[in-house]
């Protein structure tokens, strides 16, 4: 099974892409962040980046409501694509194709530990659903 689930905060504004054929993507790199403490018991925060691509109904979602450092809670599926840069190269990324997305309210650093859900808005479960073993 291919499945990922994300909290975390958005890193920049959406990039949208509105194709001939009226589909559009959207494209969203999420920061989740990772507190531990080191072997002298010091806080340590490690933050991860990472892509996601939003399709269908979830982009209209994406484009009016999230900004710049929108708290997000994500489900969805990883993607790996292969590419040639300008240059020829072969290239080559892991994005997260999202399936489901709760806004929450607030930032990471906000004072509710457990922040209030704005909207939820999900795809069709028949497009693209992967079959279970059972």
């Amino acid at each position: 099974m291919n499945k990922i689930f994300l909290l975390g905060n958005t890193g920049k504004e959406p990039e949208i892409l509105n194709f001939e054929n009226g589909v559009k993507r959207a494209r969203v790199s999420l920061a989740t962040t990772e507190v531990s403490k080191d072997a002298s018991g010091n806080k340590t925060e490690t933050t991860t980046w990472h892509d996601l691509i939003f399709w269908g109904n979830l982009v209209n979602v994406v484009e009016k409501y999230v900004t710049k450092g929108t708290r997000i809670l994500i489900e969805g599926k990883l993607m790996k694509r292969n590419w040639e840069d300008k240059e020829g190269n072969k290239r080559q990324s892991v994005e997260v194709s999202v399936k489901e997305m709760t806004l929450l309210g607030g930032t990471r650093k906000s004072n509710s530990d457990q922040p209030e859900p704005v909207q939820s808005q999900s795809i069709d479960k028949d497009e693209d659903e992967d079959d279970l073993p059972f």
